[in-house]
């Protein structure tokens, strides 16, 4: 009867891990950021041709060129498309990263979470729960920020402008730049006013 118990917490222990494993996999992690818009009549129409407008910081820089092509994935799916001759508005970007400094003088003890642990075998099983005796230092904090200007060539104004704001300790990851463009695009050309938070899922790859 004890080595049939056994058996069958060993069964729920592995079925347990399994699943957990399973989980983390299929996890999304959730990028959120604070954007701003702003816009001025009329708003730009569907199917309007742009191009990319550098500074003089930004020429002959490769990872302008990255940075170009994830806003102009962004700006294909709010109709907009690229026509460097054609061009009726140009679309400057900018974007910045800082460390938080304020996130090391955090309370050490907040967000802990728990730890647990499951074991089985034939000398016995049990299932235990615990948390950690001393505080351990949080990840880095960061603050990334990307902005999107675009400017109506023939009246040389700009006509719509935005802001994506993102922070924590993942924020210093390029991974984070398509779903901040997404969310500063978000309800284009007509977005609501005043700051919104937005949430993008970004899939953790396996």
């Amino acid at each position: 009867m004890k080595r049939s118990i056994s058996s069958v917490l060993w069964r729920m222990a592995v079925a347990a891990v399994a699943t957990l494993l399973v989980s983390g996999c299929m996890t999304v992690r959730v990028v959120d950021s604070e954007v701003r818009a702003f816009t001025v009549a009329p708003s730009v129409a569907a199917g309007s041709a742009y191009r990319f407008e550098r500074l003089p910081s930004q020429l002959a820089n490769d990872r302008q060129t990255r940075i170009e092509g994830i806003v102009e994935a962004a700006l294909n799916r709010v109709g907009l498309r690229r026509d460097d001759q054609g061009a009726r508005y140009s679309v400057q970007i900018g974007e910045g990263l800082m460390l938080d400094n304020s996130a090391r003088w955090r309370d050490p003890w907040r967000n802990r979470g728990w730890w647990g642990s499951v074991h089985a075998g034939s000398g016995g099983s049990g299932v235990g729960i615990g948390f950690p005796l001393y505080p351990y230092p949080e990840p880095s904090q960061y603050v990334r920020e990307v902005g999107l200007t675009i400017r109506d060539l023939a009246q040389s104004r700009v006509v719509y402008e935005t802001r994506a704001v993102h922070d924590g300790p993942g924020a210093q990851s390029d991974e984070v730049l398509p779903p901040m463009f997404e969310a500063a695009l978000r309800d284009f050309p007509n977005p609501p006013q005043g700051p919104r938070r937005i949430n993008i899922d970004l899939p953790r790859v396996p």
